[in-house]
């Protein structure tokens, strides 16, 4: 039979051991699943650089198309203007040739 302070000395032995060798364990696991979330949130903020970048990028794209649209819009609308004019003008001289016939024949 053994000495129960030896049996007490080798309960306590193994458990400090098998506390340190727990504590140890789990202060590295610590660290590394500390640099893991980093590097997933790294990879999380460069996904959404990403995203945010292409966004930018189609969106530009698509202002570019629309201010090109804008430019030929407005060019065609000077150009309408100037015909609105032209035609105007065309109408009052044919009711001054209308009005002239009528007063010169009659109706």
């Amino acid at each position: 039979m053994q000495d129960p302070q030896n049996y007490f000395t080798e309960i306590i032995t193994g458990f400090l051991s098998s506390l340190s060798a727990a504590g140890i364990t789990w202060f590295y696991s610590r660290k590394k699943q500390v640099k893991e979330v980093e590097a997933l949130e790294l990879d999380l903020v460069d996904r959404a650089i990403r995203i945010w970048r292409e966004t930018g990028e189609a969106l530009e794209a698509k202002v570019n198309k629309l201010e090109g649209r804008v430019n030929d819009l407005s060019d065609e609308n000077v150009q309408l203007k100037i015909e609105n004019k032209g035609l105007r003008k065309e109408i009052l001289t044919l009711t001054k040739r209308v009005q002239a016939f009528i007063t010169k024949y009659g109706e």
